[in-house]
Order: structure tokens, then sequence, then C-alpha cells
């Protein structure tokens, strides 16, 4: 038996058909009403049944589902794909194109769960993180008071899987504060991005033998919000808030703007960045992104010198 998700495509879907819960039903077909322009309505919904229809009431497309007992699977009951709905019904904009919808595709499909930052700068709260291509992608914007304790619980509910981590730029700018040696500043970096225990507790105790105040200082606060090897998320290389700090600077030119005003600017710009980011997509051949291509590509010229160097040492 195949269990449909909320990706499931309308030709995957028949009588019988299973979901693996009720949200998954949910999503997947305020995605297919947002692709086919149209709208639905709920006509029941209750821990053990949902049901759709158009909102024209002249169309015959429909959904019905219940769920399978003691499961959380829901069934397929009944369905009826075709619309003979009006041209006039058809929608441009989307009242399924909810915010929980948008953050969990979001999510889902095009993050890389080791970017993720808020911003706090001018009452305007905002959630970045990076694409495939290595830049830059604003996931939301909202207005807000200075560190609002809503802004925590937002957070919390949207993105339940984000974590609390600590830029380690600031965090080795407060050892400098502190008249730390630079021997000992070297061994809280390598120390910070390693990924065997191993490896951290051989730097930790390095820095314990030379200094060890600043050891006391640094496991004030839980590795797993500094060091990579411990961080119940992946951090790969992203370790300090350089694109907070680059978002900063593009919006710095709008910081004294009334509201609106902002918000406009803020549109112009990423509508110029996502159209400037489409174009050079269509164009691209890879299979991956043209980013990771030349990533890889320095990968492997390095390890071809590296080889070369073995080779002609031994």
């Amino acid at each position: 038996m195949t269990i449909l998700r909320e990706t499931a495509l309308l030709d995957e879907i028949k009588v019988g058909s299973i979901f693996d819960k009720k949200k998954s039903i949910i999503n997947c077909f305020s995605n297919i009403a947002i692709k086919g322009h149209f709208e639905f309505k709920v006509v029941r919904s209750s821990s053990t049944r949902y049901s759709l229809k158009c909102n024209d009431d002249r169309c015959g497309w429909c959904v019905r589902a219940f769920r399978v007992k003691d499961s959380t699977l829901f069934k397929i009951v009944k369905i009826e794909k075709n619309h003979d709905r009006s041209v006039n019904t058809m929608k441009a904009d989307q009242r399924h194109a909810t915010s929980k919808l948008i953050s969990s595709y979001i999510i889902d499909n095009l993050l890389d769960p080791r970017f993720l930052y808020m911003i706090y700068a001018y009452g305007l709260s905002i959630t970045v993180s990076k694409d495939v291509h290595n830049q830059i992608f604003p996931l939301a914007f909202a207005i807000a008071g200075y560190r609002h304790k809503a802004i925590a619980y937002g957070i919390a509910k949207v993105y339940p899987k984000s974590h609390h981590g600590i830029c380690i730029y600031h965090l080795e700018q407060n050892l400098k504060r502190r008249k730390v040696k630079s021997e000992v500043i070297k061994l809280f970096q390598s120390d910070a991005r390693v990924y065997w225990r191993k490896e951290f507790d051989l730097y930790m105790s390095d820095i314990a033998k030379v200094d060890k105040k600043t050891d006391d200082y640094l496991m004030e606060e839980p590795p797993e919000r500094w060091a990579c090897f411990c961080s119940p998320r992946r951090r790969y290389d992203m370790l300090t808030t350089n694109i907070v700090e680059s978002m900063n600077s593009v919006l710095l030119e709008a910081s004294e703007l009334p509201i609106l005003r902002m918000m406009d600017f803020i549109q112009v710009k990423l509508q110029r960045w996502f159209y400037e980011r489409r174009n050079e997509a269509e164009v691209a051949f890879y299979d991956i992104s043209c980013w990771v291509e030349e990533e890889l590509k320095k990968k492997i010229d390095l390890e071809f010198t590296l080889n070369a160097s073995i080779m002609f040492f031994v």
C-alpha cells in the first residue's frame, strides 16, 4: 500500500488512496488549487472526516476522505477531478496560499536547515536563509517591537526545528575584550569548527592548559550553541551571522523611511533579486546549482594537486 503525502499530484490520487495524515490532505489539495487557479470550500472537517467542494456551486469538483480506524491515516472515498466552472471563477490570487502552507513548503523543499537567521532592525523582524546558490533568501517580514516576546513564540511555532546558536565571531570578540591571548583565540576558532568529539576535547584541553579562566568562560554557554560537532542542527561552515549583517546593509537605505515606504522598498528589491536569479536559472544546464558546481570543481582540483604532491614526494 502506497502512502501519499502532501506533495502528491492530482493524477496520483484516486478513490482508495491513503494519506499519512489529515494535514497532508489539506496541504495537498491547497497546492492543487493554487496550481489550478481555483478555490474550494470545506464542507466538513473533523478528526474523522474531511470533505471539499469547488467554490463554484455549478462545478462538480469534490473530495471526500475518512480517517482509517485506529490510525492517523486518511482514505479518499470519493473524488471528482473534472471542473466545469466558469472562467470568471479562476483565481490569480489565492486564499489557500496561507503563511503556514508557504512556510511548510519553503522549509521542506527549498531550504537547507543549516541556515536560518532572524534580524531585528528598525522595528522590522526578518527571517533569512540561504538557497542552493549560496545566496541570501529572505523568508518572512513582520513589524514588531524590538525583541518582543511574541517573536520567540512565533519562531518556535513556525520553525519548531530551529535552534538558537551563537555567532562565533561575536563570541571571539568577547574573548578579545577579555584580553585573551591570541594563542587561545586560535585554539577556540579551531575548536568551534571541528566535527568530532575527540578533536573538540583535545582543543578544549589545550585551552584549559593555557588559560583555565577562558575554558570556564566558554563552557558557561552550552557547546551545542557554538561548536559544530554537537550542534543539534547542521551548521556546516555557517558559524557567523554574516548573512544577517549583509541583509542589514541592504536595508540601511530604507531604515529612515515610513513603514509603508520601507515595505515598498523591500518589495522592489526582492522582485529584482528573484527576477535576476530566475533568468540565471533558466540558462543553467547543470543538474546542481552553478555555485555547487564551482565548489566541487575547486575540491576536485585541490585533490588532484594533493595527489600529485604525494606522488612526487614518494
